[in-house]
This record gives structure tokens, sequence and C-alpha cells, in this order.
């Protein structure tokens, strides 16, 4: 019959003991002899300790291929998880969450219409009802908002869409527009 003892340094266990009842000392302590031995490694059918572990022999190249296959995932699994995306669609002037939809107005890398992820077409401002997204790389690069998608209109409504724009826009926007030139 086997017992389970335990003692102040942890479980050890006794396969096969000679007595049934826990030999105690004076001050109540398990009494440990040298057939009490911890139980360590992986354990087989019969309780004996073993560690045992299998491997398989792989080339070098296979090591290298498995190695770059599994980067890759990782990779794309880091970038593709929440708590990346929280970080990366954030505004790096004024911390606005993108990924939760928050945008400043009075923040340049924002984009002063209050757009945070999407937003109608920038030339028609939505006649058209196509949607852009937000080109994070280029906003947070360039401080500014940048959006990626194509106007729905043919191309002469487009430019007049644009000459309007600037007609109606106020002087400092005039002014940046013409320094880009």
């Amino acid at each position: 019959m086997s017992d389970i003892n335990m003692s102040k340094l942890g479980l050890w266990m006794s396969l096969d003991s000679d007595t049934d009842e826990d030999e105690r000392m004076d001050d109540g302590e398990t009494e440990t002899n040298s057939e009490h031995k911890p139980v360590c490694g992986l354990m087989q059918q019969d309780l004996q300790p073993t560690t045992q572990i299998y491997t398989q022999q792989i080339t070098m190249a296979e090591y290298h291929k498995q190695r770059q296959e599994y980067t890759k995932q990782a990779l794309k699994e880091l970038l593709n998880s929440c708590d990346y995306q929280k970080v990366y669609k954030t505004c790096s002037t004024c911390n606005a969450s993108w990924f939760y939809d928050e945008a400043n107005p009075a923040c340049a890398e924002c984009g002063h219409e209050g757009y945070a992820n999407k937003r109608p077409c920038a030339i028609c401002h939505g006649k058209c009802n196509q949607i852009w997204t937000r080109d994070v790389d280029m906003s947070r690069k360039m401080k500014a908002a940048h959006w990626n998608g194509t106007c729905g209109l043919p191309e002469e409504q487009q430019r007049a869409y644009m000459l309007q724009n600037l007609v109606d826009a106020d002087e400092d926007i005039l002014t940046e527009a013409m320094q880009d030139l």
C-alpha cells in the first residue's frame, strides 16, 4: 500500500511503505526516511519518476524553414492582435484613440473634420457614397490626416468639387495649399 506524507519541504511519496501509520516525531512533523523520494520529472503509469523526453531530429534547413514560418506567423498574429491595434491606431500628437473612433478636430494628425477611421469621400464630401479609410502609417509619419479611397463621381465633377473646396477654404488653408505647390 502506498501512502503520501507531507513535510515542510513539500509533497513526498513513498511506494509500498512498511507501515500504514505516519511515524510522528515529538514536534508533530512527519518523519522521513530514505524510502521517501521526491516526485519529479514525467510520471509513467506505474508512478515511477522518469525524465524521458522524445524529440525528432530535423535538418538545419528544415529548422530554418520552420523558424522563418513561425516568425512570420507570430508577427502576423501580433500585428492583428487587438492590443497592438489599440496602440497603433492612436494619434501620436494628441493621443486620441482612432481604434475607439475618437478624433480631435483641433489636431492636424487626427484631421480637422473629426473623423477617426472612416470618412465620406474627401473630394465630394460623400455625394458619391464612397467611404475612405485612414492611412495610419502616413497619418503618423506626416503628422497630418491621410486617407485612402477614390471618388465615385466622373472626373469633371471631381474637379468642380475640388475647385469649390479651394474657393470655400479659409485663407490659411489656401496659403498652405500654395506652399505645397
